[in-house]
């Protein structure tokens, strides 16, 4: 069997967080991540170190989704590249779908991930969103 891919590896990911967000499956989701880690916006950073912040974070995602009636959260890995062989820096874009209707723009968000501890983890993101508090105030429990 061939290795994977950097894409291949982003996108697999991308489609691990995105089903447990919808699912509302936390444990799953929050394997995905490695602490301490940040998240940043256009409007500011929030510093995850908790598996209780990390929780919080989960929480308010999943609640702005069900008042948005959000169905369906489509990623797709732009680019992925190995930056070493136990780092991937990833580019990627969202839609928020409700149906077959697209909820807002399609925005693009940039991370890192990490091979630490047998699997792949997401140290860090930056959401590059036009509406520039939405994700900040998602991700500090603010919207």
């Amino acid at each position: 069997m061939a290795p994977e891919t950097a894409q291949q590896i982003a996108q697999t990911m991308l489609a691990v967080t995105g089903n447990a967000t919808m699912s509302k499956d936390f444990d799953t989701y929050a394997r995905c991540f490695h602490l301490p880690q940040t998240m940043e916006t256009y409007s500011g950073r929030v510093d995850i170190n908790t598996v209780k912040d990390l929780r919080e974070i989960f929480d308010s995602v999943c609640k702005q989704f069900d008042a948005m009636g959000v169905t369906d959260f489509v990623r797709r890995c732009l680019e992925a590249q190995f930056r070493d062989p136990a780092t991937i820096v990833v580019a990627h874009e969202t839609r928020l779908m409700r149906d077959n209707y697209l909820l807002r723009e399609p925005y693009p968000s940039y991370g890192t991930l990490k091979y630490i501890d047998d699997r792949w983890q997401i140290t860090d993101s930056m959401y590059a969103i036009k509406d520039i508090n939405s994700i900040y105030n998602i991700l500090t429990g603010k919207y």
